[in-house]
């Protein structure tokens, strides 16, 4: 599933996201999946998802993304996500993924982005399931341009009955010239069952 187009992944002044917002994403989800151990269904073994941005303001397509995912075991997950542009086909960013997962107690993940060349970012965040009801997450990222950490968060995540989630989340993103230093998050999510 493709992340939701976010101004801090934009920076520079010519971003075409900023001065046109009337976007379409159209895409084609590919899912391979195996039987897991006896009577816990299925896994998911790999993805291969394609999509495409039009924009209706310049009446063209933009983007296209390419996203790969691999779960060789259950508890490693790897990813590639790559975006470039439609008709040059310019690489505009790629984004590379790691994750360990043990059980449902924790997950582990590393991302390493670029986008050409205006910056290039590791991100790590760690989840531990708390107790039943509540889990948290720490995320750091660091800019390899400005060589300092640019983005730390914490969030809270509380189920609630059978099928409500809420994320409580803040964060501090150094330097941003868009956004506040400082962050604050609610969201109400449909649990996965």
């Amino acid at each position: 599933q493709m992340p939701p187009i976010e101004l801090r992944d934009w920076m520079g002044d010519d971003s075409p996201f900023l001065d046109d917002f009337h976007f379409a994403r159209f895409g084609v989800e590919n899912l391979l999946q195996t039987r897991a151990a006896a009577g816990t269904g299925s896994r998911h073994l790999a993805s291969l998802n394609l999509y495409q941005d039009y924009n209706f303001d310049a009446s063209d397509w933009t983007l296209s993304y390419l996203q790969l995912a691999l779960q060789p075991a259950p508890f490693l997950d790897l990813g590639l996500e790559t975006g470039m542009g439609t008709e040059d086909m310019r690489m505009e960013y790629t984004r590379v993924r790691v994750g360990l997962t043990s059980a449902n107690t924790w997950r582990a993940s590393l991302y390493v982005d670029y986008l050409d060349g205006r910056f290039h970012d590791y991100v790590g965040q760690v989840f531990y399931q708390v107790s039943r009801n509540w889990g948290m997450a720490v995320s750091l990222g660091y800019d390899a341009e400005r060589q300092k950490l640019d983005r730390q968060g914490l969030t809270l995540v509380q189920r609630v009955g059978s099928f409500w989630q809420f994320r409580y989340g803040i964060t501090h993103n150094a330097d941003s010239r868009r956004e506040d230093d400082w962050g604050f998050s609610v969201a109400v999510r449909l649990a996965r069952y």
